[in-house]
């Protein structure tokens, strides 16, 4: 065999492996656990707490409408972005999660005419990611817990009321809390524990838009597993969340062959990334 292919069977073999790891991880470990990243250096700290106070005054500029001060401060954000040693504190998927809000908010706050709107949430986000990778314990995002589970409480009741159009209205308002949040997750969770609630939203979403009355006990059923998702995601699960088929639909186990092949796909990709991130990532 050539050298070429000996080195695509020993990728092929790695990513296999580093799949098999973290399938295993899924369903042996508890959901909620916090990447074991290891204790910063001081200068990792001064340098996240730096990132940190930029982000801050970025969104205190940016919902203040003082867009002047707010392009200075989005300046010294990417400028700590760039400057920060990121080896140990986060995983890759935590370093693009942190980039793509970065950019995402200089993009809204550099458009001819912003949207405020935008700008206010992308703001949010960056706050967020930011102060989480700053603050390992504490963090500003953990105190969402309870707002996302009075989206999904609000979710459950209009279900029972039958009401297409509050539900949809509870969703939109769970989802908007769960993408502000999902990035300053991601920066301290494991992608596997980012994948799984990132489906059971996907079905959430699927589910809620074909929604009609009498069929409440399918959306009263995800909400009340979301609950434990949420839980979960937020270390407060004492077990793991297992994804159950939904009481009231027609084909209840296509929902279930659906979210695993998504978790799988997930996984396999996540395992391709890290193996990938062991070539080309190199500390900033």
């Amino acid at each position: 065999m050539s050298m070429y292919g000996n080195q695509w069977w020993r990728r092929l073999w790695r990513a296999a492996i580093s799949t098999l790891a973290l399938l295993i991880s899924l369903l042996v470990t508890v959901n909620g656990s916090v990447y074991a990243a290891e204790k910063p250096t001081e200068e990792q700290q001064r340098q996240a707490d730096a990132l940190d106070q930029a982000a801050e005054e970025f969104y205190q500029h940016v919902t203040s409408q003082d867009l002047v001060k707010a392009l200075e401060s989005i300046q010294k954000v990417l400028q700590h972005f760039k400057a920060l040693s990121y080896e140990g504190l986060t995983q890759v998927e935590g370093i693009h999660a942190l980039a793509e809000c970065v950019m995402d908010a200089r993009l809204e706050l550099t458009k001819a005419s912003p949207s405020m709107e935008a700008l206010e949430e992308s703001s949010a986000r960056l706050r967020l990611a930011a102060d989480s990778l700053a603050h390992s314990k504490g963090a500003l995002w953990q105190q969402y817990y309870k707002i996302l589970t009075d989206d999904l409480e609000k979710i459950g009741q209009a279900s029972l009321g039958g009401s297409g159009e509050k539900v949809a209205s509870a969703v939109r308002s769970f989802k908007l809390h769960y993408e502000r949040i999902r990035p300053a997750a991601v920066i301290v969770r494991e992608p596997s524990e980012i994948s799984m609630v990132d489906a059971w939203v996907s079905r959430l979403e699927a589910v809620s838009e074909q929604f009609e009355k009498g069929s409440s006990d399918e959306m009263t059923g995800i909400a009340e597993q979301g609950t434990g998702v949420i839980a979960a995601l937020f270390g407060k699960a004492k077990e793991t969340t297992v994804m159950l088929p939904i009481k009231g639909y027609s084909n209840p186990w296509i929902w279930t062959l659906f979210i695993g092949g998504g978790i799988g796909i997930a996984l396999a990709y996540t395992a391709y990334r890290k193996y990938d991130a062991e070539k080309r990532i190199r500390p900033i």
